[in-house]
């Protein structure tokens, strides 16, 4: 007892030793101690994991909900685009570009024929001011904007060029008419020879012919740029909600477009530029396929050789 403990005033201790002795090494719970932590950093892990892609599948979930709602904006305010440029052609443009390119072909029969006759042409002519083409383009293009289809981005550029041309177009064509009605034309030049773009003294205006066409021309351009925007808003919001169905498994609403009667009344346009048009563009893939694609055998294998130089593949170098 006096090799382990030593009196001092009558009291008994023992200086602690610095270092826990092997017994105590030896006889712990090591097994219990590693099962323990080993859970409780999995459970850590799973719980981090597990949150982390709850957060992620709600911002997707929110992100593919703005993208339909916006696109579904997008398609009303496009259609009324479209029926506005239609109304337009159905009531102004289309019986003016016809009566004109009527009654200039009558004109150049009638100054063709031999011998000329001695009665004077006599011209119908369309003097009527047309209303320029008003819609909310601005409140259009921000809500396109908030979409991330660049299709439709490009559509809505388009239509917001050919609906500044048309309005143009038209506003020229009345001032036109306001100067035929007031006499105000050049020295020289009747009424019939400005409206017909007829050549006097060897000089010609075919300022009036021109707007006539570029209204006609820039009408078919609104139809159908603001068509297509419908298009492709309608493709971009159908893709979303097959994603959102996929993950959140509700399903959403897409606005459709009907076009029958459009189509029954022929006032879309068949224009060869505008297929050209659509042509243009190429969509390339999304990202995710580009990361799928580039883990497939010969995308990784081209992707080596562009990065380390002499890599042939196979493991030869």
């Amino acid at each position: 007892m006096e090799e382990v403990w030593v009196s001092a005033g009558g009291v008994f201790w023992r200086s602690a030793p610095l270092l826990p002795s092997w017994n105590f090494l030896w006889n712990f719970g090591w097994f219990s101690f590693l099962m323990t932590l080993a859970a409780t950093l999995a459970g850590a892990y799973a719980g981090a994991w597990a949150a982390q892609r709850n957060n992620e599948k709600t911002k997707n979930i929110d992100f593919l909900k703005k993208e339909i709602e916006v696109s579904n904006r997008g398609i009303m305010l496009a259609l009324s685009a479209s029926n506005v440029a239609m109304a337009i052609k159905k009531q102004y443009v289309k019986d003016l570009k016809e009566q004109y390119d009527s009654e200039l072909n009558r004109l150049d029969e009638h100054r063709k024929k031999r011998p000329a006759p001695s009665e004077p042409f006599h011209a119908i002519l369309m003097l009527h001011q047309l209303q320029t083409m008003n819609i909310p383009i601005e409140a259009l293009q921000n809500v396109v904007m908030n979409q991330s289809s660049d299709k439709a981005l490009r559509a809505i550029t388009a239509l917001s060029e050919s609906i500044e041309l048309l309005n143009n177009a038209i506003m020229r064509r009345n001032e036109l008419i306001e100067s035929f009605k007031a006499g105000a034309i050049p020295n020289g030049y009747s009424v019939e020879a400005m409206y017909f773009g007829l050549s006097v003294n060897g000089n010609t205006n075919k300022e009036y012919g021109s707007s006539v066409n570029a209204i006609s021309l820039y009408s078919n351009d609104a139809i159908f740029y603001s068509l297509k925007l419908c298009e492709y808003l309608c493709e971009h919001a159908l893709k979303a909600a097959s994603k959102y169905k996929k993950i959140s498994g509700n399903k959403a609403s897409v606005c459709k477009v009907d076009i029958s009667a459009a189509i029954a009344e022929d006032l879309l346009p068949d224009d060869p530029a505008h297929k050209k048009w659509e042509e243009g563009y190429v969509e390339t893939p999304n990202e995710t396929e580009v990361i799928r694609k580039w883990y497939s055998a010969t995308t990784l294998v081209e992707s080596l050789r562009n990065v380390l130089p002499g890599y042939s593949g196979r493991g030869e170098k």
